[in-house]
């Protein structure tokens, strides 16, 4: 079968190169298909066949193509039964459902320290470093009594910003928002 096909696309290819009216791009578009097809055909014998072509008919080519299209066919609907992406993403999610507290049950954790005077504590005391005024705050966080915090402010925040020179006011500001954090 092998030599057959190759005797066709010998042939197919005689007959494109032998046509004189080339105008007729139809017929040679067929040609072509014609061409194209017996070229896949030996390819596929080739391929899964090999040399050995004795029991190699025309019917079990066929065969074993339908058999590989239908394995294909299958293949793709496995991979259009799982949810595509778009419809994942856009799919309506259900609405939450929020239980009422009572405004005495929620207890902040943690130094609270409103926007106004953090903003000012990060630019004046901080020097513009929001990252040391929260490492700062952590850590504030982490002593259990007022005299504790205060004596950190003392003896580790204030001496790597200069003791806070001419920022008394804001130093004394931050100073009771402290205390007053310890003392609640």
């Amino acid at each position: 079968m092998k030599k057959e096909l190759e005797a066709q696309l010998m042939s197919l290819a005689h007959q494109i190169l032998r046509r004189k009216d080339k105008a007729d791009t139809q017929e040679l578009k067929e040609l072509a298909k014609s061409a194209y097809e017996s070229l896949s055909v030996l390819h596929f014998t080739e391929k899964h066949f090999g040399e050995d072509d004795s029991l190699l008919t025309q019917q079990a080519v066929l065969a074993q193509l339908n058999d590989q299209e239908d394995g294909s066919v299958q293949e793709e609907n496995t991979l259009s039964s799982q949810p595509r992406l778009e419809d994942v993403l856009f799919e309506e999610a259900p609405i939450p459902t929020f239980e009422k507290q009572d405004a005495d049950k929620i207890t902040p954790q943690g130094i609270q320290i409103d926007n106004n005077h953090r903003l000012t504590f990060v630019n004046h005391l901080f020097s513009g470093s929001q990252e040391d005024y929260l490492r700062v705050l952590s850590m504030l966080n982490t002593k259990e009594t007022k005299d504790q915090a205060l004596d950190f402010i003392e003896t580790v925040v204030k001496p790597d910003y200069d003791h806070w020179k001419d920022k008394e006011v804001y130093e004394s500001q931050f100073v009771k928002v402290i205390s007053q954090h310890f003392e609640s």
